[in-house]
């Protein structure tokens, strides 16, 4: 149940674009993101406090609802539990721009910039005989 809250939570955070064909944070694996990094708990807490937050409205269980009435609810009462809400917007954003076809959508180089490490050959530390030549400088 969690895994479906979190998919319509990231797709209301972040919304597909059509027209640069960019995916929505639905179609990111952001629920094996916050399991991988223990944010498990966020999301649940989360879902808890909306989800007492509808029982205390209507007096019914908010999970037996549709997808689209789950995400009008969210829209609707977010200012409820913004910290939490903040913060899950935050990860999903790591989440989201980390993800391989995010970057390859958005142009963005996938592979990290020094594959084999930054690699110097050699260096020359005679630049700085004059610093050590100084001695200890005291305030």
């Amino acid at each position: 149940m969690i895994k479906k809250y979190t998919k319509i939570i990231s797709k209301i955070i972040i919304p597909e674009d059509k027209s640069r064909l960019l995916p929505s944070g639905a179609d990111v694996d952001f629920y094996e993101f916050l399991l991988k990094h223990s944010y498990t708990d966020l999301i649940e807490t989360y879902v808890k406090k909306i989800e007492d937050n509808h029982m205390k409205e209507f007096n019914s269980s908010l999970k037996n609802n549709s997808e689209d009435y789950i995400s009008a609810y969210i829209i609707n009462t977010k200012n409820k539990n913004l910290r939490n809400l903040n913060q899950i917007a935050i990860l999903l954003c790591e989440c989201y721009y980390t993800d391989e076809k995010v970057l390859g959508k958005l142009g963005l180089p996938v592979e990290a910039p020094f594959p084999k490490g930054n690699i110097l050959n050699e260096i020359d530390l005679t630049i700085l005989g004059d610093v050590y030549n100084r001695g200890k400088i005291y305030k």
